[in-house]
């Protein structure tokens, strides 16, 4: 039985610029130019620890092969938690008063005091964890409540920053002011400290707004932490914030970008295809 079946097939295609295109080296050389590969920071996890390293990493492109235009593939940002501050935490058996975390009052009352995020007296605690990071940097994240609507914050147990917040609210009221306006003074106002080493990424549609601060670390983009917030009809919906407390490599010693360029060339390489 055919339980599905998709076709896309069009007998109808007119081909474009099929007389001479590029040759091979032109086209590399065409990538260069429109920054086919940059340098950047990577992450891995090793016996628990958070370790970096540094890549060159390839770019989307599109090369027209008979006009040599280019195309750089448009920067998709999810709507979904951009960075994973929970999951790269473990739950801790208890809380000890010896000054490591804030106590759950003290965090009660800092996320309250966050007016944009809503957290009126109808929001009752319904759960509080501490958590643990690979970088050793304790977290607390605390569940609130109001009839069927739930909105999940967590902090930074020591220094108190907001790393994470959900809103599974049910709320469909709108904001007068448009979301990219609050998205971007809610990250100047609360992450101010942070501002001069973040690459700024932004995509607006209608009223949904999707922000995104990459985090730069000797002037080279470490994509593993940042901002990232999610806001639509004037309400801030979603926020992720990740900020590695570990040693990063100096790019000094590093092979050249010319070098990166051959391997990339010879390992990877260029393909022709149509598009359409």
């Amino acid at each position: 039985q055919v339980v599905s079946f998709y076709k896309n097939f069009d007998n109808n295609l007119t081909i474009e610029n099929n007389g001479e295109l590029a040759d091979t080296e032109t086209a590399e050389n065409t990538y260069k130019l429109a920054m086919g590969i940059s340098l950047q920071y990577n992450k891995k996890i090793v016996n628990n620890k958070i370790r970096t390293y540094l890549t060159y990493t390839a770019d989307d492109i599109i090369i027209n092969a008979a006009t040599l235009n280019t195309i750089i593939t448009p920067y998709v940002i999810s709507k979904e938690s951009y960075f994973d501050v929970l999951n790269t935490a473990e739950k801790v058996s208890a809380y000890v008063d010896d000054g490591t975390a804030i106590s759950i009052s003290d965090a009660n009352n800092i996320i309250r005091s966050i007016s944009e995020l809503e957290i009126t007296h109808n929001y009752v605690i319904a759960s509080a964890d501490y958590l643990k990071s690979y970088d050793d940097t304790y977290l607390i994240s605390i569940l609130y409540k109001s009839g069927n609507n739930q909105k999940k914050v967590t902090l930074n147990a020591q220094n108190g920053v907001l790393v994470e917040y959900t809103d599974a609210s049910a709320d469909i009221n709108s904001n007068s002011e448009k979301s990219d306006d609050i998205a971007e003074a809610f990250a100047h106002k609360y992450y101010k400290e942070y501002e001069s080493n973040f690459i700024k990424r932004k995509n607006t549609e209608a009223d949904n707004t999707v922000l995104l601060y990459e985090r730069t670390v000797n002037g080279i983009t470490y994509k593993s932490n940042g901002l990232y917030m999610y806001c639509t009809n004037g309400k801030i919906k979603n926020i992720s914030f990740a900020w590695d407390n570990t040693e990063f490599d100096s790019p000094d010693n590093i092979i050249s970008e010319d070098d990166a360029y051959k391997q990339f060339f010879a390992k990877c390489g260029l393909e022709l295809t149509y598009y359409k």
